[in-house]
């Protein structure tokens, strides 16, 4: 008798309820679940943009670094284009040149280009804002190693062949100058790029 108590409460609408029962409980963890994961993608996402925020900062900080000593080292290149010119024509030459402060390397930010990478957000930025982050970060290298190969220009000093010193000077002073000029309009383009997906 207990047998046929236990086939009645299967069958029928017994079966119906359990799987409405089954049903609604499958569809809530599976809401549960999207829910998390569009959680977990707004938040993600609400990152990426605070990290693009960062990056443009850090862009705007470097532009005013450059900007405040693009000019000086135009200017000192074209000093020592007037050394060497002086040198040729007379055999004689001054240095330093009057004026001359030595060359201001800024010291330029990249933390926050470092920390979206890191925390894997930068997939999440436009393609375009991607590239363009990708080329300030090339050109802040380039920049860098041009001010560093100047300074190690200074350090071979050879004053019996002043010609081949200022040339060697004048040579990374220029490069120092023109990637100044080349990361100026990196930085401007990557800014601009920034905005437009904001």
């Amino acid at each position: 008798m207990s047998d046929g108590g236990v086939a009645r409460g299967i069958s029928g609408r017994g079966v119906a309820r359990l799987a409405v029962e089954l049903t609604l409980i499958c569809a809530g963890a599976l809401l549960a679940l999207a829910f998390d994961e569009w959680r977990e993608q707004r938040e993600l996402d609400n990152r990426a943009g605070a990290m693009l925020e960062q990056i443009a900062a850090e862009f705007r900080t470097n532009h005013e670094r450059i900007s405040a000593v693009v000019d000086y080292h135009r200017e000192m290149a074209d000093v020592m284009n007037e050394l060497a010119r002086q040198l040729a024509d007379d055999g004689q030459w001054n240095f330093p040149p009057e004026g001359y402060g030595g060359v201001q390397v800024p010291t330029l930010l990249t933390a926050s280009v470092e920390a979206a990478t890191m925390a894997q957000v930068v997939p999440r930025f436009p393609p375009d804002v991607i590239r363009e982050i990708s080329e300030v970060t090339t050109q802040i290298r380039k920049y860098e190693r041009d001010a560093q190969n100047y300074g190690l220009a200074t350090l071979q000093t050879d004053f019996a062949n002043g010609t081949r010193y200022l040339r060697l000077l004048n040579f990374w002073l220029e490069s120092m100058a023109r990637s100044e000029v080349e990361l100026l309009e990196s930085i401007d383009t990557a800014l601009a790029s920034i905005e437009a997906v904001r």
